[in-house]
C-alpha cells in the first residue's frame, strides 16, 4: 500500500515544486512586491512541500496562504516536524 502512495504522490510533489518555481520566475516580480513576510509564501511553500511532500506540504502550505497578511511584518520558518516522528516525504 505505501508503494502506491509513493508513485502517486512523487510526480505530485514534483508538480507542485514545477510550478512554484515558475511563480516565482514569472508572476512573484509583479504580485508579491509588497510582501512583509520572512519567508515569503512561495519560499515557504517550496520547503514545506520538498519536506513533506504534495499532499501535507500543499496542506500547510495553504495555511500559510491563509493567515498572511500584507499589512504586517512576520516571521515564520517551517516547522522541523509538524506530524509527530513521521516524515511523510516519498
Amino acid at each position: 500500500m505505501f508503494k502506491i502512495y509513493y508513485i502517486v504522490t512523487y510526480p505530485l510533489t514534483l508538480i507542485a515544486l514545477a510550478l512554484i518555481l515558475l511563480y516565482k520566475a514569472t508572476l512573484s516580480k509583479f504580485i508579491g512586491r509588497n510582501c512583509n513576510s520572512i519567508p515569503t509564501c512561495s519560499s515557504f511553500a517550496f520547503a514545506v512541500i520538498k519536506y513533506y511532500g504534495a499532499i501535507w506540504g500543499c496542506f500547510i502550505a495553504l495555511k500559510r496562504l491563509l493567515r498572511c497578511h500584507k499589512i504586517k511584518g512576520e516571521y515564520d520558518l517551517p516547522q522541523p516536524n509538524l506530524l509527530g516522528n513521521y516524515k511523510w516525504k516519498c
